[in-house]
């Protein structure tokens, strides 16, 4: 008995730690999509590299 228990443990953190990791790898593809949405924009608006003083 008390080794399933423990078997059980394992197994529930295992799968904690899975969806704790999906989490950071979805955050992190949200993060790099709004990246390269924000440098689209930044191309469409034409800024001029150097501005006039």
């Amino acid at each position: 008995m008390r080794r399933w228990l423990t078997s059980q443990k394992l197994s529930t953190r295992t799968r904690n730690e899975d969806i704790n990791m999906k989490k950071i790898n979805d955050f992190e593809e949200f993060i790099e999509k709004l990246e390269e949405t924000l440098n689209d924009i930044m191309d469409d608006m034409n800024i001029p590299d150097k501005k006039p003083v």
